[in-house]
């Protein structure tokens, strides 16, 4: 018991989301900072309510350009003595994306060394990988590197052509949408999509949900069990995502909103929102803000 309450509180802490520091992690001075805010909130009908809010952050650096992509090493901004949980073992990262946005890893050996230290510090072994555990908050333990392409993508800021018809992929939610241009925000190009949640995926979200919860409270669920039951649930919803963007394509801000009807059989009606909001500064723009909150 004593092992694994120390493992517990070694993996406690900002599993993807980091404390806003300014020590660069990356051995260079970063070309820019992502800044993520989020909120999120449920309304149960006549029942309860309850919202949550947090921020992240990313530096970006520019390594190299070709016709292949641009190759980008992404870290924290914050002394990586001070990271926690997965970031330990995540960054830096070296990704390459595509010029339609495509996303692949190429120091992937290097985060698997990474990947078995972490753990091995933790006392444990490569079977703890997906397990959920809860701390102050829902955490699962990853130890594939290909979630560092799902934290990249979660900020989304290099999603490929950004033009008016293009068909937008919309990560995490197996959609698509195409973007239609809506005029102009400050010096910058105004670009949105819009488009219906999709029940199925929704479904299949609310299984993993399910298992994960069962898990944590010491139960084992089946994902199959988990997603017949959830075919009883009806589930609709939109998501609107803006891209602010400059002459030369680069997107310098980014905005998504959620909006999910959930309605479950003998169950209270739940609405769901999320609003996200991705703002890229240069890294001395950031680092100048430092003396005041961002």
């Amino acid at each position: 018991m004593k092992g694994a309450t120390r493992s517990l509180m070694k993996f406690c802490g900002l599993a993807v989301g980091f404390a806003l520091s300014a020590a660069a992690a990356a051995a260079s001075q970063p070309d820019y900072v992502l800044v993520q805010t989020y909120e999120t909130s449920f309304i149960q009908a006549g029942s309860s309510s309850g919202s949550a809010s947090g921020r992240t952050a990313l530096t970006e650096r520019v390594i190299a350009q070709s016709a292949d992509g641009t190759e980008i090493d992404y870290s924290i901004p914050q002394d990586p003595a001070d990271a926690r949980g997965s970031a330990i073992w995540m960054y830096p990262a070296r990704v390459l994306i595509g010029p339609n946005g495509d996303k692949r890893v190429l120091n992937a050996q290097e985060l698997d060394a990474r990947v078995d230290e972490w753990l091995a510090s933790a006392d444990w072994t490569r079977d703890a990988c997906s397990r959920w555990l809860f701390t102050w908050t829902a955490v699962q333990i990853r130890c594939d590197p290909a979630a560092v392409i799902e934290v990249i993508e979660a900020n989304d800021m290099r999603p490929g052509t950004i033009a008016e018809g293009v068909l937008l992929d919309i990560p995490g939610y197996g959609i698509s949408a195409y973007l239609r241009e809506a005029g102009m925000r400050g010096n910058r190009r105004l670009f949105i999509a819009e488009a219906e949640l999709d029940s199925d995926w929704a479904r299949r979200k609310g299984a993993e949900v399910a298992v994960a919860v069962a898990e944590m409270n010491g139960e084992t669920l089946a994902f199959e069990d988990a997603l017949i039951a959830e075919a009883e649930v009806e589930t609709s919803g939109t998501i609107r995502i803006e891209f602010e963007v400059d002459d030369a394509g680069l997107v310098w801000g980014r905005t998504s909103e959620v909006e999910e009807l959930v309605i479950k059989p003998s169950q209270t009606d739940e609405l769901r929102r999320m609003r996200s909001t991705v703002t890229r500064f240069t890294y001395d723009d950031w680092a100048s803000m430092q003396e005041t909150p961002l």
